[in-house]
């Protein structure tokens, strides 16, 4: 099929701008969802989005969507799909995560133009969370096993403060008080760390976690003390 290349940029346009003239211009006049996801998919990597659960949700999607355009999708072959995957014994959770990644593939459509309107999506009730807490025991154990420091000092600051994944990899010594027993993520939120209150008891493993974190700190800064003299 043919397509139209605009005219390379001028220097001082940016080159994302460039890109997003491009796929307009090329944009097929009638797009399979196999197509919308693909290029959702993509989109969500150029943004700095993990993309592996999008495209793992898409190999179980796409025998029963693939071919199919937006307009044929409906509240029937949404049942008729997350019928095939309950037989093939997947769960109600992974059933809605599937069916939500491709109602939000379907929203990003519109919101890019890919299509006029967004078809309805049915996705089956969440199921409540599981939740499953680790003993004393366990949670030693995950330390012991884990070999290195920084690998250690991650699992004591996940148990210590309930964080996320994401706000404890962006902790910098700048940012941890210490003093105050908290420490400030780049983005915007405090982690606590636990600590005995009026309003909170705390175990006396959560403290002898809490204080097992400064010697780790110190060592660390000890460490990148020394590579600056060494430069």
């Amino acid at each position: 099929m043919a397509t139209f290349q605009p005219a390379l940029p001028r220097r001082e346009r940016p080159f994302a701008e460039y890109i997003q003239q491009w796929q307009r211009l090329n944009r097929p006049k009638t797009a399979t969802i196999k197509r919308i996801f693909d290029a959702y998919a993509k989109d969500r990597e150029a943004e700095g989005k993990d993309a592996e659960r999008i495209r793992n949700a898409w190999k179980r999607l796409q025998g029963h969507f693939g071919a199919l355009l937006p307009s044929h999708v409906d509240k029937a072959q949404c049942r008729s799909y997350a019928a095939a995957r309950a037989a093939e014994g997947a769960s109600d959770g992974t059933i809605h995560t599937e069916l939500t990644y491709l109602r939000a593939a379907m929203h990003w459509a519109v919101a890019n133009k890919w299509i006029a309107a967004a078809p309805y999506v049915w996705v089956p009730q969440k199921p409540p969370p599981r939740n499953r807490f680790l003993t004393k025991a366990e949670a030693k154990k995950l330390i012991d096993a884990a070999e290195m420091p920084h690998i250690k000092l991650f699992i004591r600051l996940a148990l210590s403060t309930a964080g996320r994944a994401g706000a404890i990899l962006s902790l910098t010594l700048a940012t941890t008080e210490s003093t105050r027993r908290t420490a400030r993520s780049q983005k915007p939120r405090t982690l606590v760390l636990a600590t005995s209150t009026s309003s909170a008891a705390v175990s006396r493993y959560a403290l002898r976690l809490r204080r097992s974190l400064s010697p780790l700190l110190r060592r660390r800064r000890r460490n990148r003390s020394s590579i600056s003299t060494v430069t």
